[in-house]
């Protein structure tokens, strides 16, 4: 068994061994609460509120602010100086000519058009812009592509961050993989590789099944891990930036709120603050721990199928660990245990991800999913498995599926 864990009797799941005899770090008590009619904070399920609210149970939506629109005669201006001025690749440190077999610098249509077959609707869209998939012309393999609201020449270093930030992080299998990136008609384009699906994509019809969890949270450690090695922070993990990639790794995305370990941020690049540290808010100073627990409560939402908010007394009861026993129908000790302790409003008393990784739960779990369309797999405990198991496993990972092949074994 692992010294960094012990199992603690009082609390019945296994607590850090650094953290005993500090008061102030001893782990949360799980609270054997239910909800009474009066004097209780109303949590709800993803499913209560949105019967009660009858709004969909995605992330909030944004209010557009109304600018003023430019003269025709100014729009001509602009976009007889945007045909002239090719598009631009996105290194590091500069901006070089974009080169491809399809791309023509003299056309009008967008590089994006020109190289890609586009899917017919984006994957997804938000305040940041559209995420599209899309068909290379050159290679016939299927791409997403980021692209961005436009910006202008003031705020260009925030839009380049992300695809300079990109081509930072060392290549991991539990990091959305990155190809390249460009600029054209003042937006940015960020080319990675096409995922199967989202977490809140992938936990939308109810709390997921607990070995699932486990899986999902040992493959986002991996990946935060891999990052925090690499002396970079995420900001914003939640489970709309959390991808299944089609080889069957959960992966980290979207590292537009990415930071230098410990450096000071500024408002707005803060994250989703339905999952922000409190701590981060008081500071403006993202830490590892901070990104423990943001991941603490992206795995706690898919637990509990909870109704994440912001701010108010619901935050406050989620934070406390005030969360009334029949969220927790069928979830264990441990995994209630692990969770608490990586949402500990004490960022010293939180595991970091090597101390999560090391956990003895974390580290006995061998399942993965396979996905075919839509239909899904569960291979259990190949370590252990008999010749039933192995079989399935065989004819589940033959083919072309190499990597998840040798993972499995």
């Amino acid at each position: 068994m692992s010294s960094t864990w012990v199992l603690s009797e009082t609390h019945g799941f296994r607590v850090l061994q650094r953290t005993l005899g500090n008061k102030e770090q001893e782990s949360p008590v799980i609270k054997e609460e239910e909800e009474s009619d009066e004097g209780c904070v109303l949590l709800e399920t993803k499913k209560e509120h949105s019967e009660r609210v009858s709004v969909p149970t995605g992330p909030p939506k944004l209010m557009k602010v109304k600018q003023k629109r430019p003269s025709i005669r100014m729009q001509r201006k602009e976009e007889e100086k945007k045909e002239k001025e090719p598009a631009m690749l996105i290194w590091e440190t500069d901006l070089t000519p974009l080169i491809h077999q399809f791309y023509t610098s003299t056309s009008t249509i967008p590089a994006i058009n020109q190289m890609f077959d586009l899917f017919e609707s984006p994957l997804g869209k938000g305040c940041f812009g559209e995420v599209w998939g899309g068909v290379c012309k050159l290679t016939g393999r299927k791409f997403a592509i980021k692209k961005s609201t436009k910006y202008t020449p003031v705020d260009s270093k925030n839009f380049l961050k992300e695809a300079r930030m990109f081509q930072r992080i060392p290549r991991s299998p539990y990091i959305i993989k990155y190809f390249k990136s460009w600029v054209d008609a003042d937006q940015v384009f960020i080319q990675t590789e096409l995922c199967h699906i989202n977490l809140s994509d992938y936990s939308k019809n109810g709390p997921t099944e607990e070995i699932e969890v486990w899986w999902v949270l040992k493959d986002l450690l991996r990946g935060l891990e891999h990052l925090h090695r690499a002396n970079l922070l995420h900001n914003d993990i939640k489970p709309e930036n959390c991808l299944l990639s089609t080889g069957g790794f959960w992966k980290l995305a979207d590292f537009g709120c990415c930071s230098v370990s410990s450096e000071p941020i500024t408002a707005g690049d803060e994250g989703d603050g339905r999952y922000i540290a409190p701590e981060v808010l008081a500071t403006m100073t993202p830490t590892k721990a901070s990104d423990v627990f943001s991941l603490g409560l992206t795995v706690l939402e898919i637990t509990t199928y909870l109704y994440m908010v912001a701010n108010g007394a619901e935050r406050q009861a989620i934070l406390n660990g005030q969360i009334p026993n029949r969220f927790f129908k069928s979830v264990s000790a441990e995994l209630r245990g692990l969770l608490g302790l990586m949402k500990h409003l004490d960022p010293g008393a939180r595991p970091n991800c090597a101390e999560c990784l090391d956990h003895p739960t974390v580290k006995s779990i061998r399942y993965r999913f396979k996905f075919s369309g839509s239909v899904r797999t569960m291979v259990n405990n190949v370590s252990d498995a008999n010749d039933s198991t192995g079989e399935m496993k065989r004819k589940l990972f033959d083919g072309n599926n190499n990597d998840l092949k040798k993972r499995m074994m």
